[in-house]
C-alpha cells in the first residue's frame, strides 16, 4: 500500500510534462539523490515511483502515437504511419508491463488507477516535429540507471533492459529519420515515406 500512496503523489505531480525531453528534465531534477563517492544511487522508492512514471509516460506516448500513425496515414505517408502505429502499439504493451509488474510487486489493481494517469503528450501535424519531439538520447541513460536501482529485483530489472533495448531501436530510427531529412530535404523525405 505504501508503494501506491508515493505513485499517486509522484504521478499526479507530473500532469503538466510535454514531451520527452520535458520528461528527462522533470526526472532528473524532482528525484532526490544521494551521491556516495560521486556514484549515483537510487533509493527503492524512488526506483518504484519512476517506474510506475514509465508507464503513465508510456500510455500518454501511445496515445500521442496512434494519433499521429493516423494522421500520417491520411496524408499519404503510409511507411511513416506504420512506424508510428508499431511504436504505438509497443509503448502500450510496455505501459501494461509496468502494471503488472507493480501488481506483482503488492499493488492492488483498484490502487492503480490513480497512480497510473496518462500523461498527456502534444499532437503534432509535422513529421519532423513530431520526430524531433519524441527523440530523445537521455532515455537510455535514466532507464540505465533505473536499471541498477533493481539490482536485486531480477524480473523488474530484466523488463527495465528489455526496454533500453527497444529504446535503443526508437532512438536509432528516428536518428536515421532526421538524418533522411537533412540530406534528402524535407519534401523528398515525406515523399519517400509514401
Amino acid at each position: 500500500m505504501w508503494i501506491v500512496s508515493y505513485l499517486s503523489v509522484f504521478v499526479s505531480s507530473c500532469s503538466q510534462i510535454l514531451s520527452w525531453k520535458n520528461v528527462t528534465l522533470f526526472l532528473s531534477s524532482t528525484v532526490e539523490r544521494s551521491f556516495t563517492k560521486n556514484l549515483y544511487v537510487m533509493t527503492k522508492d524512488e526506483a518504484l515511483k519512476q517506474f510506475a512514471y514509465y508507464g503513465a509516460v508510456w500510455f500518454g506516448n501511445s496515445k500521442q502515437h496512434f494519433a499521429f500513425s493516423a494522421y500520417c496515414r491520411l496524408n499519404g505517408w503510409n511507411k511513416l504511419a506504420d512506424k508510428w502505429k508499431e511504436e504505438a502499439e509497443e509503448e502500450w504493451d510496455e505501459a501494461e508491463e509496468v502494471l503488472n509488474r507493480l501488481v506483482e510487486l503488492g499493488c492492488k489493481p483498484a490502487d492503480l488507477q490513480e497512480a497510473m494517469k496518462t500523461i498527456e503528450f502534444p499532437f503534432y501535424d509535422d513529421p519532423k516535429q513530431q520526430i524531433e519531439s519524441d527523440y530523445n538520447p537521455e532515455a537510455v541513460k535514466m532507464m540505465s540507471e533505473l536499471a541498477q536501482a533493481f539490482a536485486d529485483d531480477y524480473p523488474t530489472q530484466k523488463l527495465i533492459q528489455k526496454w533500453i533495448d527497444g529504446e535503443k531501436d526508437h532512438m536509432a530510427w528516428e536518428a536515421q529519420y532526421l538524418n533522411y531529412i537533412d540530406k534528402l530535404g524535407y519534401e523528398n523525405f515525406l515523399t519517400a515515406m509514401m
